[in-house]
């Protein structure tokens, strides 16, 4: 997970400090510059949570593809002001997706995406 904020980012790691796991990553950075950098490894679930109102989810789609955040069989949960739609999803690239299930709550809809690679 990253999260740029420090009181949220401090929050989630108390939080998790209840229950330890391997199986997940806390980052205090900025997720825009963190994308950019290569992936160790990809990961099975990516969700995201973007702040409304900016161009980061599409930016970030852009990076996790490109930079081997994602594989095949990959799925990305995804919290939006926006209904997710192909043109939101155009910046996946190299990888085929399927919107899998998506539904609104109040002004938030919620969306999880099946990732195959071409």
């Amino acid at each position: 997970m990253i999260e740029k904020n420090k009181a949220v980012f401090r929050n989630l790691k108390n939080n998790f400090d209840i229950f330890p796991s391997e199986k997940f990553t806390l980052i205090n950075d900025d997720a825009i510059k963190h994308l950019k950098q290569n992936a160790l490894k990809p990961f099975d679930l990516v969700f995201m949570d973007p702040p409304f109102a900016t161009d980061i989810l599409s930016q970030a789609l852009k990076l996790i593809s490109k930079n081997g955040y994602i594989s095949n069989n990959s799925k990305i949960y995804i919290e939006s002001e926006l209904q997710i739609n192909n043109n939101n999803l155009i910046a996946i690239n190299n990888y085929q997706y399927n919107i899998d299930k998506q539904t609104k709550s109040g002004n938030v809809h919620y969306c999880l995406i099946s990732i195959k690679e071409l």
